[in-house]
């Protein structure tokens, strides 16, 4: 009897050891991930930064043409943010090994997972054809008009809508995992997000665009690329 008790505890006890060890693994995984979602984002909100200051600087010289040569400059920042890569490690682990997907074991967490990759490349993407193509067909600091025709403000709106619905995905898995920031603070201290952006945000934002693009476009028939006269 002794015996049979020994046995049940050693192998009762084994059970609870190994299942907290997977819950902690899961746990420190779903971290991990999250943290990476945020290291995204931040780089995506410096970018956002630098594609409304750029927007900025091109609409002042779209209002003001004698003001282009102290501005022309202003747009750099934004296009070296355009050819920046982000750090890919986290989702390749993700990805790669279906050891993953048993230790975190909630399909509809993997599901926003690798929805947040997607949308991840996706804006990369976006950003580069938006920038970086018309830059090398136009270099900006050459010409007043070259410098009115990369779309800031479609970038502005894209980057902004990006930044949500990315912002949304992180916070769903945050609650999904029960992660509370306190706890996400204490695996890495750096991290800074912008609060979710309601309807009223959206319609502004699209209206700023709207009239971006209408000051761009006269000032674009003012000074229009040489052989699209």
């Amino acid at each position: 009897m002794a015996t049979t008790i020994s046995i049940v505890l050693t192998f009762g006890t084994a059970y609870f050891v190994d299942k907290h060890k997977k819950e902690s693994q899961k746990r420190e995984m779903v971290m991990m991930l999250i943290y990476d979602f945020d290291q995204s984002l931040q780089m995506m909100q410096k970018n956002d930064s630098s594609f409304q200051h750029a927007l900025d600087a091109q609409l002042a010289v779209a209002r003001h043409p004698e003001q282009y040569d102290s501005l022309r400059f202003h747009i750099l920042d934004a296009i070296m943010a355009s050819q920046a890569s982000m750090q890919k490690t986290t989702e390749q682990i993700f990805t790669s090994s279906i050891e993953t997907f048993n230790t975190i074991s909630n399909a509809y967490f993997i599901q926003q997972v690798s929805s947040f990759y997607m949308s991840r490349q996706s804006y990369t993407d976006a950003v580069r054809e938006t920038i970086s193509g018309p830059a090398e067909k136009y270099p900006p600091a050459e010409s007043i008009e070259n410098f009115l025709q990369i779309g800031f403000p479609e970038l502005v709106y894209l980057s902004g809508s990006y930044l949500e619905g990315m912002t949304n995905i992180r916070n769903i898995c945050m609650e999904m995992m029960h992660i509370s920031e306190k706890e996400l603070a204490a695996f890495s201290k750096t991290y800074t997000l912008e609060p979710q952006q309601d309807d009223e945000k959206k319609l502004e934002r699209m209206a700023t665009m709207m009239n971006a693009e209408e000051t761009l476009m006269e000032a674009r028939k003012k000074y229009p690329v040489e052989g699209e006269k």
